[in-house]
């Protein structure tokens, strides 16, 4: 993730007009058509290299920069900056206008700054974004049987599909069983793992994100959490107490951690590969509270509510959702986590990489769809995962009493869900 966000601040404020999005007429043509032809804002919140990846993305678009124009807006990492942008989009959409489709990056606040819509599901309700069924419906490129259904469903709302997602994680731990071998059979539940006397499963439960354990946080529409504050401290005790266990232990100490790594968030970034080159490692699902697992939406897509030209800004997801975008195209090859197209990832179906392509070998790829086949909840991380991040670290760093932390981090997450 440091990697990743490092990549990422290196995004500059940047606003112009990509006039270059395949075959171009002159200059003097261009100026004397400009004004026929319609134009679609596009604002990108996830581009780490510039705007050039958005380019090689808008050359793939058929007829831009003849029949139609595409100004590009991408969100600086500069905090100043970036508030002041954010500020005038939203001011913008609510006043009727702002630009025609977001291609948004979901990240923790600290990290990179405010997200420009900190609660999707929110924004879904108060009809910010524009219905897609009829467009989807006609769709050219993309194939929506093709995308993950369980991912593809979080992006829907009262009014049918709202939001695409376009890469998701899954914080799975993967186990070297040529370094480790479980003790047991994996658990089916996170209670059993957190008891289980396996130090490995124990140290999955016990580091898993409150964020993935609980699964949905919240009731948006009627704007309550979906947890109470005894519950949250009681969740709260059991982690620490085996984390505390585990230190005893001197576990972090041993030498099996060093058979860990953790998948399915990025592999084409992170260290770790999964490729032939490495092992086929055993899978330890992040369980979640209802018995399956948790997957987060890491990017998605989606199209202004008061665009002019909706026909012109669905052709842009349209070509983005597509396979052939989603396997070759440089902006993926930057997303964090998993493509939604099902069949990418393995060695038939590589997907984009920075310089390159990845894959899983024949093994892990079989333990991914397993893991895959476990996704019981899709969420949008909010700023109400940032107050549960906070637990986690507070606990370990500070001498606060755990039962303060968790009363003042949980009065937060109400007061947030309540002007949210």
């Amino acid at each position: 993730m440091k990697k990743l966000m490092s990549i990422l601040g290196s995004v500059a404020l940047v606003c112009l007009v990509l006039t270059n999005c395949s075959s171009q007429p002159s200059d003097f043509d261009n100026a004397l058509v400009s004004t026929e032809r319609p134009k679609i804002v596009l604002c990108v919140d996830i581009n780490p290299s510039g705007p050039k990846d958005a380019r090689e993305f808008l050359d793939r678009l058929p007829g831009c920069g003849r029949e139609f124009d595409v100004e590009l807006e991408l969100l600086s990492e500069d905090q100043a900056k970036r508030s002041a942008q954010i500020t005038r989009i939203r001011t913008e959409i609510m006043a009727g206008k702002g630009p025609d489709v977001f291609i948004c990056y979901i990240s923790p606040k600290e990290s990179m700054g405010e997200s420009l819509f900190r609660y999707p599901e929110k924004s879904m309700l108060n009809r910010v974004f524009l219905p897609l069924d009829e467009y989807i419906a006609k769709a050219q490129y993309m194939k929506m049987d093709e995308l993950l259904p369980v991912v593809m469903e979080a992006g829907k709302g009262k009014e049918g599909q709202m939001v695409l997602p376009l890469s998701y994680e899954l914080n799975v731990m993967l186990v070297d069983t040529a370094q480790y071998t479980l003790s047991q059979e994996l658990p089916s539940s996170w209670e059993e793992m957190l008891t289980s006397q396996d130090p490995i499963l124990a140290y999955a439960a016990s580091s898993q994100q409150y964020s993935h354990i609980l699964g949905y946080l919240a009731d948006f529409e009627a704007e309550e959490l979906n947890f109470t504050e005894e519950e949250l401290l009681a969740w709260a005790e059991q982690k620490t107490l085996m984390r505390s266990r585990l230190e005893e232990s001197n576990f972090r100490n041993g030498d099996c951690l060093e058979a860990v790594v953790w998948g399915y968030g990025n592999p084409k970034l992170y260290d770790a590969r999964l490729d032939d080159s490495a092992p086929v490692y055993t899978a330890i699902p992040p369980y979640n509270l209802q018995g399956g697992v948790t997957a987060s939406v890491t990017t998605f897509a989606a199209i202004n509510r008061n665009t002019q030209n909706p026909d012109t800004a669905f052709l842009l997801l349209d070509v983005l959702l597509s396979k052939q975008t989603q396997q070759n195209s440089e902006i993926y090859s930057w997303l964090l986590g998993m493509p939604t197209h099902m069949d990418l990832g393995k060695s038939s179906d590589m997907a984009k990489s920075p310089g390159g392509f990845w894959y899983m070998n024949e093994g892990n790829y079989q333990n991914y769809l397993e893991m895959r086949d476990k996704i019981n909840v899709v969420k949008f991380r909010t700023p109400l995962d940032d107050c549960l991040d906070h637990i986690q670290f507070r606990s370990v760093q500070e001498d606060t009493p755990l039962e303060k932390i968790v009363h003042e981090e949980y009065a937060t997450m109400r007061m947030m869900l309540g002007e949210s």
